[in-house]
């Protein structure tokens, strides 16, 4: 809801977070056996509607992908909080293509990420997002691990995502640094932010978790969140060591049954009624 806007004290407001959370509930409808499809409405959008809707479903389904295959929950846009510099061609004009995105490994590996959301997948849109996957080299010194592109799309109205991993980006090319100090905080400072314009419900019960947790409701996107304890302690401290022992300790939880409010970020998110009911319109299967 917030990533991209690091500086900005009126964001979120209020409205922003009503019209992103209209906007992902616009993309997608949850039938009654679970399948994400695209709204009846979908037709009856202009272009630059369906435009602007489709690249942010294509954001939060790249972190989420990332998050689960590469176990990399640190997801940051590579323009607002890295310092770049671009490689030159023989006439020394900076070669400015780069990924949307950096994510990084509880271990330290950083990849290459770019995001791309469309109404139906084409081999064009495929291409150039391999093409600026590949464009990002090292961060702060060290080459990536891999570079992704993601697009997401529709087939026969069904939500589909095509997850591809081109070959590996060259050392020589885009460089991005970051002070290794700042790379969490700029992560959840987002959530922090968050908070300001939610309403505190104090430490309560979450299915799952032993401790309880201070949870935080937004009416707008009826959802409450909050962060594991132990985490938000660690980045009080400026613990960073701690709080990536913590991330590699929950992404690599053996459970069977892994906890449907807990993201390997550490971060809790709770639905509330409205996104959790199937589409009226869909038949039972």
């Amino acid at each position: 809801m917030v990533a991209g806007y690091p500086s900005l004290a009126t964001v979120p407001s209020s409205e922003f977070l009503q019209w992103r959370a209209a906007a992902l509930r616009m993309a997608l409808r949850v039938t009654r056996i679970g399948s994400l499809i695209q709204p009846p409405e979908w037709s009856h959008l202009d272009p630059s509607e369906k435009s602007a809707i489709s690249s942010l479903l294509g954001i939060v389904v790249t972190k989420l992908l990332v998050e689960k295959f590469l176990n990399a929950p640190i997801f940051l846009f590579l323009e607002v909080h890295f310092s770049l510099i671009y490689p030159r061609d023989p006439a020394g004009k900076e070669i400015k293509t780069r990924p949307d995105f950096a994510a990084m490994s509880p271990a330290g590996e950083w990849f290459s990420v770019e995001a791309k959301g469309r109404s139906r997948l084409t081999q064009a849109t495929l291409d150039k997002g391999k093409t600026q996957a590949e464009a990002l080299g090292s961060v702060n010194g060290l080459p990536v691990s891999a570079g992704v592109v993601c697009v997401t799309s529709f087939k026969d109205r069904r939500l589909k995502a095509c997850f591809v991993d081109p070959k590996s980006p060259e050392p020589t090319l885009l460089e991005a640094k970051i002070d290794k100090a700042n790379v969490l905080n700029a992560y959840y400072n987002g959530l922090f932010r968050y908070r300001e314009f939610s309403k505190n419900l104090g430490y309560r019960d979450v299915t799952g978790l032993k401790e309880r947790v201070n949870l935080w409701q937004s009416p707008e996107l009826d959802v409450q969140f909050g962060l594991l304890p132990e985490m938000e302690d660690a980045l009080k401290m400026e613990s960073n060591n701690y709080a990536l022992k913590l991330l590699n300790k929950i992404g690599g939880s053996s459970d069977t049954s892994p906890n449907p409010y807990l993201g390997s970020d550490g971060i809790i998110v709770i639905p509330g009624k409205s996104w959790l009911k199937g589409d009226p319109n869909q038949p039972k299967q």
